[in-house]
């Protein structure tokens, strides 16, 4: 079948293994990829393009490829007007939302305003990034995050960007924005929403930066 396809991270290739006489094998393309990145490269690992969903989520995340990862995020519209960006993660029982699991703070300026604005909680049930993303024309969230203590049984699962949008009022707003779970947990997944309503449209990226 010669079909013209998109090729994805998941496809497999057959190939002569040089360190076996030759003999034939099959990888994937993303062992490609990984091969070509080497040491300290970021590797795309999936991107998502949002439409009426409640949350992007990302799961298998592991300590054993990656050293850490990073999310970014273009052009993210709520559904709801003056929604924060907001983020959750979680282990192979699901994503964590307890009134009181997690720790943050978040710091931003505007174009309308000459005043420094912070946003902080010590016990919330996510990780309020940015706030008040408007929802009319030319008004979105756009924004990265690395994200540290994938797979640690000892680490709290940590995050830190910066992000950039235009809020309810129409006002430029950026920040930047750290902040953890408080409690340790062996994390495999991360979820991005908003705190209101769905995400209408934007896309969602996930990378990994690569062990040698």
């Amino acid at each position: 079948d010669f079909s013209d396809v998109t090729v994805t991270a998941a496809d497999t290739f057959l190939y002569g293994d040089a360190t076996d006489s030759g003999n034939t094998k099959k990888d994937t393309v993303q062992g490609i990829l990984d091969l070509a990145g080497g040491s300290g490269s970021l590797v795309l690992i999936s991107s998502s393009e949002a439409s009426g969903v409640a949350s992007i989520d990302f799961t298998g995340l592991d300590n054993s490829t990656y050293v850490m990862y990073m999310m970014t995020w273009e052009d993210l519209v709520p559904a709801v007007d003056a929604s924060d960006v907001s983020f959750r993660v979680g282990d192979t029982g699901g994503f964590d939302s307890g009134a009181s699991d997690y720790d943050f703070h978040r710091g931003s300026v505007n174009s309308g305003s000459a005043s420094y604005g912070a946003g902080v909680d010590a016990a919330h049930d996510a990780i309020v990034f940015s706030g008040n993303t408007g929802s009319s024309t030319n008004e979105s969230a756009n924004g990265y995050m690395y994200l540290y203590g994938i797979g640690s049984t000892t680490c709290f699962t940590s995050i830190h960007g910066a992000f950039m949008h235009r809020n309810n009022a129409g006002n430029g707003q950026f920040g930047w924005c750290g902040g953890y779970r408080l409690a340790a947990i062996t994390c495999d997944r991360v979820q991005i929403f908003f705190d209101a309503g769905n995400i209408s449209t934007g896309r969602v990226s996930l990378y990994g930066l690569a062990y040698a």
